[in-house]
């Protein structure tokens, strides 16, 4: 007597059916890193262009200034920190051999949440500040009404 399963009228899929959706799952997803991978690069390099033009702009003792300070390091470092990111996740993507640099790009990426995280609260928190601060030190940082203006809207 021959026993009958259940699974014997079920119809299978072919092998290559299941490695063409395998394959095409897997470049969907790679081309969705290396998008992430160049919109983390183009927003760390105008974070990086921000931070350096703020520094031509106001100068290396806004640099030093407490209540200035804060905001040229954070996206001078913030822009720094997601161009190194973007750059290791790409070669890491891209290369067998240097699959090694998507581990610190993981974790640089957790830095930049962590600063954005802090950089948002910071904004908020210390918006009065930085208002009073370019309300009596924009003339003498060479910003025009229109620039403060321009400023504050954004």
């Amino acid at each position: 007597m021959t026993r009958v399963s259940s699974l014997d009228h079920v119809p299978t899929v072919g092998f290559a059916q299941v490695t063409g959706c395998e394959k095409t799952c897997t470049s969907l997803s790679g081309i969705q890193l290396h998008l992430y991978n160049f919109i983390d690069f183009v927003v760390g390099s105008l974070l990086l262009f921000f931070g350096v033009y703020l520094y031509t702009k106001l100068g290396s003792e806004a640099f030093l200034d407490p209540d200035m300070a804060w905001l040229d390091w954070l996206c001078t470092l913030l822009g720094i920190l997601m161009l190194l990111q973007s750059m290791m996740s790409f070669c890491g993507v891209t290369s067998v051999n240097m699959r090694y640099c998507i581990s610190p790009s993981y974790y640089i990426g957790m830095v930049v949440c962590l600063l954005c995280i802090i950089t948002g609260a910071l904004f908020f928190a210390c918006k009065s500040t930085v208002y009073a601060y370019i309300n009596t030190q924009g003339d003498m940082i060479g910003l025009s009404g229109n620039e403060i203006h321009e400023l504050k809207s954004w």
